[in-house]
């Protein structure tokens, strides 16, 4: 994975790209989970963002998320991520590091958000998501299933095409 980790220099107009995962905890996508983000600390019933957003990516250190607002580096946040099989939760408070507007809509922004007290139970949570996330076993259903909805696709086309029905002009 190559990231960016700092121009080398004002005049040049280049950047330097690390080679290597640089993060203490590996992010991995995620599938049939959300998160919905609220107000830290005290406050953290109080929801500012009450949609389910859609989770970029998930490590044991944080999570990225798409929302439909710019929210403020620094802002302490509570984080529920709700998956969908197994129903389970995972909850922390969490501070954001980042936040940035997407390239394809102005409407939408990437926020990075890093745990702060994520307890015991959580992180064997997210460990055995990412257990799974990046399993062989995983990878290989979503291929069968990417190749079945690939097929089903092309097939509808064959059979409209096919239609004994349907006259040529």
């Amino acid at each position: 994975m190559r990231e960016l980790l700092s121009p080398s220099g004002p005049a040049s107009g280049r950047a330097i790209w690390a080679t290597q995962e640089q993060r203490a905890h590996p992010r991995f996508k995620i599938e049939g989970a959300t998160a919905v983000l609220g107000k830290g600390g005290f406050l953290s019933s109080l929801r500012f963002d009450p949609k389910k957003n859609a989770i970029v990516n998930l490590s044991k250190g944080g999570i990225v998320v798409l929302v439909g607002k710019r929210v403020s580096p620094n802002t302490r946040v509570h984080v529920r991520i709700e998956i969908s099989k197994p129903a389970d939760v995972v909850e922390s408070e969490g501070l954001v590091r980042w936040c940035g507007q997407s390239a394809k809509s102005d409407a939408h922004f990437y926020v990075g958000i890093r745990f702060e007290r994520l307890d015991p139970l959580s992180q064997k949570k997210i460990a055995l998501m990412r257990e799974w996330f990046t399993s062989e076993e995983y990878r290989a259903k979503v291929s069968i299933r990417n190749r079945l909805l690939h097929a089903s696709s092309t097939d509808q086309s064959f059979q409209v095409i096919n239609d004994p029905n349907i006259r040529p002009l």
